[in-house]
């Protein structure tokens, strides 16, 4: 019957819709960040490999930096 008990550390609902709110803020305030740039303005790219294309090549943007604790 001890798999029934609650968790002990079980976080209240107030604590939970907190985390939420501020995970809302932060995916708002990150949603639209801009592509990084070098100092000469040309825009910044990373080249991946993933294996589901075996070999194949795929260009993604590099983004700026996540904003944290500047609301």
């Amino acid at each position: 019957m001890s798999h029934l008990k609650m968790e002990h550390n079980a976080k209240p609902k107030n604590t939970i819709l907190f985390r939420l709110q501020i995970a809302i803020l932060h995916f708002n305030e990150n949603s639209d960040r801009e592509q990084a740039t070098l100092q000469d303005g040309t825009e910044r790219f990373n080249i991946a490999f993933p294996k589901y294309k075996k070999g194949e090549h795929t260009v993604k943007k590099i983004l700026v930096k996540c904003t944290y604790g500047e609301l």
